[in-house]
């Protein structure tokens, strides 16, 4: 990468305050309710809307098909 394009956009985020966090849950792959979050902070779909994260409705599985 080109040393100007990276000193840029370091310092792009840290002016925004964003430089070295974690990716917002927005960018996750999955939904906060099909992680095993879920399992250790519930969460109701209202609070993981509220924070960011995704939810999906439909989860599909494969119980009671085996």
């Amino acid at each position: 990468m080109d040393q100007k394009l990276r000193t840029t956009i370091i310092e792009e985020l840290k002016l925004q305050k964003e430089y070295g966090l974690f990716f917002p849950p927005t960018m996750a792959f999955f939904a906060y309710n099909e992680t095993i979050g879920q399992d250790n902070l519930p969460l109701t779909k209202e609070e993981a809307l509220k924070q960011g994260f995704r939810w999906e409705e439909y989860i599909p599985a494969t119980k009671g098909q085996e």
